[in-house]
Parts: C-alpha cells; structure tokens; sequence
C-alpha cells in the first residue's frame, strides 16, 4: 500500500513515490522532449525517457540507476532507456514530483521554470506536525523570496528526488536527505519538539514543582522558583508560539485553519505548564 507522500508521518520517511506499473516503451512525444533535453543540458546530463516523459538526470544518479537497474540502452545521442523497474522508477517520482509535490502545477506558463512566487505552491518544504511526526509543506513566505528569480527547474526538481533516492528504492528516507541536502531532520524535530515544550517522543515536558526543586535549588518549600530559567525557557516558547500566532492572523488565516488551530493548542499547553509549575511571578498572558 502506498504512502500518500503528502501525509506520511513516518520519522523515517522524508519522501515516497507511487508504485504504479507503467513499464512504457518510449513515444514520439518522449523521445522529441528527450532530445530537447540533450539540446538543453549538452554532454553533463543523460537524457532517460520512458513514454511520454523524459529527465535529464546528472552522471551521478545516472550511474546508481545503472547499479541498481542494469545498463541503460542509448537509443539516440544521450538519449537512454531503462526496462522494467528502472523505467517504473523514473516515471514513478516524475508523477510524484509534478503532480504530488505540485511542480506541474506551480509551473502556470510551463516554461519549464518554477520562479520563487510559484514555488508558494509547491510542497518540498518539510514541517512537523504537533506531535513531531514529518510531513511536507509549502514554502512560506520569509523563507523563499516573493520574487521572480528562478526557483528551480522542473527537470531539476524531479532529478533531485531520484538522486536523493540513492538506494533507488522508491522511497527517500530521512537519512538520505541528510546525506544529499545536508538536513538533519531528527536534529530539527528535536529543536521543534523543545520549542513546544515536549520531547522528541512526544510526550509533554511538565515542569511540576518538583522537577524545579530538583533543576533549580534555590525553590523554596511552596515552589515558587528563586531562579527562572526553567520558567524563563517556558515563557520564551510561548512568546515564540503567540509571535506566530500573531503572523497568521496578520495574513486573515481562518480560525479553523489546521496550523492556526495546532499553534492555539500548543499555546494552553504551555499555559498550563506555567500554571502546573507555580509560574506566579512570571507574567503571562491568559
């Protein structure tokens, strides 16, 4: 069965192409757009095609294909052919990239080129859910200028799922993102779950009066804290969560609106951990 790419919430997958069976022979069509390709990116890419669909694929991902699946036939100059699985493949995490992942859609003239504005409505970014389990986002504006430089390419947005596929299994796990991109996603749901006041398994941190009298010695014996630094790392998180708060409304986010709604609850979490902890000197807004 396969996992919706867009809703998975395995800690270990970053990414899942469908597994659809296509096993296609080249088209015209493919092979026109191949050769389109080979005039594009010249000798430093080779041109794979597999029915309609054609990706110029860097000499790196090229060679694992070649591990994984066999050699590739060269049916025109650069132009080349996997059988069975490698053709599945390729056309598998085409379909995931432009239509899952929204590159086909973002793409509104089809020039081939996804500018920074298109990318708003793509969904490559990754994020956490309130219980720290990984999903893909949108891009939000702050973190993508709203501009109309390049973005990236289709062709390349699709290339680097295959790439980042480096076993070329199908699926890109959260470890080879790390290896490919650099993104130590488990660092990052460490730092996301911190913010939120819980641990990276998901359960709350509670800071009781007695986790304060242990963390800070200076409590006296009614718990009201001499030191507030585990209180001050609470409030901190709350002012993050309300600056956020804030932003979505800023941007008329509906009330119901998933995230608005996530942060809300994050947001009485917190409040009720300052009020579990005696929080009486630390001024909270209710």
């Amino acid at each position: 069965m396969r996992i919706n790419p867009m809703l998975s919430t395995s800690r270990d997958i970053f990414l899942q192409a469908r597994s659809e069976e296509t096993n296609a022979e080249p088209t015209q069509q493919g092979v026109q757009t191949a050769k389109k390709l080979v005039a594009q990116y010249g000798s430093g890419r080779m041109v794979v095609v597999t029915g309609d669909i054609a990706v110029a694929l860097k000499p790196q991902t090229f060679s694992e294909m070649e591990t994984k699946f066999g050699k590739a036939k060269e049916i025109e100059k650069g132009v080349y052919v996997f059988s069975g699985e490698g053709s599945n493949l390729v056309a598998n995490w085409y379909k995931t990239a432009v239509e899952d992942e929204g590159y086909g859609a973002a793409d509104k003239n089809k020039d081939g080129v996804i500018t920074n504005h298109e990318s708003f409505q793509v969904k490559r970014i990754f994020d956490f859910d309130i219980h720290g389990n990984f999903f893909l986002d949108t891009p939000r504006k702050g973190e993508v200028p709203d501009n109309n430089d390049t973005y990236i390419t289709l062709n390349d947005a699709i290339e680097r799922d295959i790439s980042s596929d480096t076993d070329k299994d199908g699926v890109i796990s959260t470890a080879e993102i790390k290896d490919k991109e650099g993104k130590d996603i488990d660092a990052d749901r460490k730092l996301y779950m911190s913010l939120r006041g819980q641990n990276p398994d998901g359960t709350p941190i509670l800071l009781t009066r007695e986790d304060l009298q242990q963390t800070l010695p200076g409590m006296d014996a009614i718990g009201t804290p001499k030191k507030k630094h585990a209180l001050g790392d609470l409030k901190h998180r709350l002012q993050d969560i309300e600056t956020r708060i804030e932003a979505l409304r800023k941007q008329h986010v509906a009330d119901d609106d998933p995230k608005l709604k996530d942060l809300s609850a994050v947001r009485q979490e917190i409040l009720d951990q300052l009020k579990q902890s005696g929080a009486r000197s630390i001024d909270v807004k209710a």
